[in-house]
């Protein structure tokens, strides 16, 4: 156990020692080495919960230690979705509100057809003459 202790360590660091906006492959050796150490783990706790019981109780205690163990990957999962989504929704509506056109109303449902031509036409890409960019 402590082997995985340290190699998932190892991979934490330097994934910390890693600066932003680098290439998706220097993180692979960090990610891997945690993959790594989660993998092992994983065979010793299977082991320890069949262990635990009796030998005619070890397919419900596998059972039951897989189900939590998916479950809690699944919660876990769930809450990261959660946070990146509230971070993209963030960053779109700030996006929104760059590329609205200050001189039209936002969501005016009264203005008449007339109107609606009479005003500029505003794409995303241009505003003012000039280009914008997002990134």
């Amino acid at each position: 156990m402590p082997a995985q202790l340290l190699i998932g360590a190892a991979g934490a660091a330097w994934l910390l020692a890693i600066r932003p906006h680098v290439a998706v492959l220097v993180m692979l050796g960090p990610l891997a080495l945690i993959g790594t150490a989660i993998g092992l783990s994983f065979g010793q706790l299977d082991n320890l919960a069949i262990s635990s019981v009796p030998p005619e109780r070890a397919g419900m205690a596998a059972g039951m230690f897989n189900t939590t163990r998916i479950g809690g990957e699944t919660g876990a999962l769930h809450t990261v979705a959660i946070v990146l989504v509230a971070i993209c929704v963030g960053a779109a509506a700030g996006a929104a509100v760059l590329l609205r056109d200050p001189r039209r109303p936002a969501a005016s449902t009264t203005e008449t057809p007339a109107e609606r031509e009479s005003l500029p036409n505003v794409t995303p890409e241009r505003r003012n003459g000039q280009t914008l960019s997002l990134s």
